[in-house]
């Protein structure tokens, strides 16, 4: 078939927060005016799109959000581009979060998840941590975590925080949840969970290499 090429390339045009992050950012995009038409390509941009949105706030965003409407009734087998950023409904627009409350469960077990009585709860810094058993100290610990009360959320901070526990080795098992805060609209409360490998490196006085 004939080879079609990317015209008149267009971003969102809506006056939502989000649509003018998108419209900013448009200097890093994958598509040119010129390029030949890449279905490949195209979806790129939409990860490109997601990662800028999801550094800035919007943790629910996800590239689904982002459809073309390609445009060939300008001829020369030329394909015009528009970009359509879609809201999660009518009522409901796309919108960034601020990190709420952090709590870290340290010696996470799912068997023992409710028996929160006999866990101790110690707020230091940004961040509750909820043990039974130390496993680690919180200041070891907390330079693996960097999420800050009041500030956006970001995928990298995410994506640091998952590493650098890793890179600690006490733990089998880690994972990081978002829920919007129940009582503090625009905010995230994350929970971190940890749970122990069963050779411990060094112990709760421990220090970190």
């Amino acid at each position: 078939g004939p080879l079609w090429h990317l015209g008149k390339i267009t971003f969102p045009q809506g006056n939502t927060s989000a649509d003018s992050l998108i419209r900013q950012s448009n200097k890093n995009t994958l598509l040119k005016t010129g390029d030949r038409v890449d279905m490949a390509m195209l979806r790129s941009e939409r990860v490109r799109i997601e990662d800028t949105l999801r550094n800035n706030g919007y943790y629910f965003f996800n590239r689904e959000y982002i459809t073309y409407e390609l445009d060939t009734s300008g001829g020369k087998q030329t394909m015009n581009a528009k970009m359509v950023l879609n809201q999660p409904s009518d009522s409901v627009q796309h919108m960034p979060y601020r990190i709420g409350n952090i709590y870290v469960i340290e010696d996470y077990i799912s068997e023992t998840l409710g028996d929160t009585l006999h866990r101790d709860t110690v707020l230091k810094g940004d961040y509750y941590f909820i043990y039974d058993k130390k496993i680690v100290r919180e200041k070891v610990l907390m330079e693996g975590l960097y999420f800050t009360y009041d500030k956006l959320y970001t995928k990298d901070a995410e994506l640091k925080t998952l590493n650098r526990l890793t890179q600690f080795g006490n733990f089998k098992y880690i994972s990081i949840d978002f829920d919007k805060a129940r009582n503090n609209p625009g905010y995230l409360d994350g929970t971190i969970r940890l749970s122990p490998a069963k050779r411990q490196g060094f112990t709760g006085t421990g220090e970190v290499n």
